[in-house]
């Protein structure tokens, strides 16, 4: 058996969360959560927000505060030997104008 583990790319793994939520009955688009519920980072205390608010509320936590890798090693920490990351998807906004669109491409 090889070492090697196969490497899901993101769209697989968000449509498989999806499909995994579908089938418990669960449409994770609509709102289960309370205000005081909503996947946070526990450094920053910012919200997470469009497909990461899906990701990580439909986790089942008591607690929706989260750390990235690097903020653990930051504090000096370490998290419990049985837990695993989660997936949290970067994106950002970009600005466009009409005249980025209307270039030609090269």
């Amino acid at each position: 058996m090889s070492e090697t583990k196969e490497r899901k790319d993101v769209y697989a793994i968000v449509t498989e969360r999806i499909i995994q939520q579908l089938e418990k009955g669960v449409a994770p688009w609509q709102k289960p959560w309370r205000a005081d519920q909503v996947p946070k980072n526990l450094i920053s205390g910012r919200p997470y927000r469009g497909i990461n608010l899906i990701l990580l509320s439909t986790l089942g936590y008591e607690h929706n505060l989260f750390l990235s890798k690097k903020q653990i090693a930051a504090l000096g920490a370490s998290a419990k030997e049985k837990e695993r990351p989660h997936l949290v998807v970067f994106w950002k906004w970009v600005e466009v104008s009409d005249e980025d669109v209307s270039a030609p491409h090269s």
